[in-house]
């Protein structure tokens, strides 16, 4: 994480490192597909809860969350088509995130890496880091009304 660190999550000087990181996403918005640039944004995934990691033998990863805030509301899988690097760094092992409480994703962030590849460095919790560097991304959502979400606990 550049922006997004756990030293800044624990001061939170939110307004400084927000439009930083807004004016680096350029590069990556040029490498992206138009539908995918609104997942980009620092608060698209803010307090999603983490639901599943899938793995197609390293053609393709999706990592699905439950989103429930502004406009969006339902279930997210951000695909990452070609992962060449996949690292969780964390003390404890990354089948634990499926444990309860659920695991929340605090703060994330896109960049490009020195070969131009995609990277998406995700803050689950100042212990909790994932990072995923591959060719392409795109989304996938599926809406859930906000009552269903909320009664049901999906």
């Amino acid at each position: 994480m550049k922006y997004f660190t756990s030293e800044w999550w624990a001061k939170a000087s939110y307004s400084e490192e927000f439009g930083k990181y807004e004016e680096s996403l350029a590069p990556v918005r040029e490498r992206v597909p138009a539908d995918v640039h609104w997942v980009l944004g620092s608060c698209a995934l803010h307090d999603g809860r983490y639901l599943s990691l899938e793995f197609d033998n390293f053609r393709s990863m999706k990592l699905s969350m439950q989103i429930d805030h502004g406009d969006i509301c339902g279930r997210v899988t951000v695909v990452y088509a070609s992962p060449s690097s996949v690292t969780w760094s964390s003390d404890r092992p990354i089948a634990d995130v499926n444990m309860e409480p659920p695991v929340m994703l605090g703060y994330h962030e896109f960049s490009l890496d020195d070969e131009g590849r995609i990277q998406h460095n995700m803050l689950f919790d100042p212990r909790c880091e994932l990072v995923v560097t591959c060719a392409s991304i795109g989304v996938e959502y599926e809406p859930i009304p906000r009552e269903k979400l909320r009664s049901t606990g999906q």
